[in-house]
């Protein structure tokens, strides 16, 4: 039997998008220069090695001017 999705990459889109709309299954919170950003960890650690060794916290405050998700970026507060 084989299954075939021929939509799956933009359906996977277009329903993370809707989760991230409705605020639903959002796991942390990010913080930078007084706004704060709702996420999805999985999301982060997929885009970002940084984000995929701190996946146990749930708040970071982060340096506004050295923001870079690719690489290391300086946090100045963290909770779990």
């Amino acid at each position: 039997m084989q299954v075939e999705w021929s939509d799956h990459p933009r359906d996977l889109v277009t329903r993370l998008s809707a989760l991230l709309s409705s605020h639903s299954l959002l796991d942390i919170t990010l913080a930078a220069e007084g706004r704060f950003i709702k996420a999805h960890k999985v999301i982060l650690a997929a885009s970002s090695k940084y984000f995929e060794v701190k996946q146990n916290i749930t708040f970071l405050i982060l340096h506004p001017r050295s923001f870079n998700p690719r690489h290391d970026m300086p946090v100045l507060c963290e909770r779990k």
